[in-house]
């Protein structure tokens, strides 16, 4: 296991008895003799040592498992070109990852950051907000977490308008258009959430062109990798009014440096990548345990990553 984890939570391990052996360490050097044997790995958070080191440690392994949803930090090429399956636990936090979307998403069109601003003035002001009702909202990336926001707007009369690798149906979404026609909706989107993986195709997927291809006063919201934005544009359309507002819960350097304009921005909301809710350590460890059964019975694993496409 590369995760330093409290004695607690080992414990939740306990299920799999006897017929395995397992080594907790957050660093190779820790558990580099284990490493050795290791023919499973678990991994909570980013690695502390890089990645291919970490493959170099343990030439027997034949399974890897990680706990979260990206993991564009583990394909490095060695492992990307091996037969060695990688899964992870997506899925987990989607709920909370979609309800963050949403809460960015009100939060701005309510105009909640000015309202927090006039009751930190004790002042009582009264101007008018946004409705999202027939509000047309673009989401890019229709996986667990896109599906779920996509059904949340549908909920509030939202016109959804799905982006997705081909512009197959899906069923929150009013009309699905395939990556390639993104800019093509844009003019139609008042508010538009990214939940992309990040990918060799998303990365800088939202630039100035496709900013200044929104109506002006729109809202953007990322709960995807701040690699998907041109953060320096996003800065501009901020400041020149092209954009109304942003929720933002990633960046592209995390965290986010103490002096980047973000943090002092009137129309920006910053949550610091962590849409964790109570609980979900255990059920983390609870889909890891059942792939271990899996693994251990020869059966096909769940949440099996295509190494290659990124996701």
């Amino acid at each position: 296991m590369l995760a330093d984890l409290p004695a607690e939570q080992q414990a939740w391990f306990g299920a799999l008895g006897d017929r395995v052996r397992l080594a907790f360490g957050g660093h190779i050097a820790s558990v580099r003799e284990d490493l050795a044997d290791a023919v499973a790995l678990y991994i909570w958070g980013h690695p502390h040592d890089p990645f291919d080191q970490v493959l170099e440690a343990a030439p027997r392994l034949r399974w890897v498992h990680y706990t979260g949803a990206g993991i564009e930090h583990l394909l490095v090429p060695s492992f990307v070109r091996s037969s060695i399956p990688l899964t992870n636990s997506r899925g987990i936090h989607s709920a909370a990852v979609a309800e963050l979307a949403l809460a960015l998403l009100l939060a701005l069109a309510k105009g909640l950051p000015d309202r927090q601003r006039a009751q930190a003035e004790h002042r009582w002001t009264q101007e008018l907000n946004r409705g999202l009702r027939g509000a047309t909202l673009v989401v890019v990336g229709l996986g667990s977490i896109g599906s779920a926001v996509a059904r949340a707007a549908s909920a509030l009369g939202m016109q959804v308008i799905g982006v997705r690798r081909t512009a197959r149906q899906a069923r929150w979404a009013h009309e699905v258009v395939a990556g390639g026609d993104l800019d093509r909706v844009l003019p139609r989107a008042q508010y538009i959430v990214l939940c992309c993986p990040e990918t060799d195709e998303t990365r800088g997927l939202i630039g100035t062109a496709q900013l200044r291809r929104l109506p002006r006063g729109a809202v953007v919201v990322n709960v995807a990798r701040g690699t998907i934005v041109d953060e320096p544009a996003l800065i501009d359309a901020l400041r020149d009014g092209q954009l109304a507002g942003a929720g933002l819960d990633v960046f592209r350097t995390e965290p986010l440096a103490p002096d980047s304009p973000l943090w002092d921005m009137p129309n920006v909301v910053i949550t610091p990548h962590y849409p964790n809710v109570r609980g979900f350590e255990r059920e983390t460890v609870d889909r890891f345990v059942d792939n271990a059964e899996r693994f251990l019975g020869g059966r096909p694993l769940r949440n099996v990553i295509d190494k290659r496409r990124g996701y």
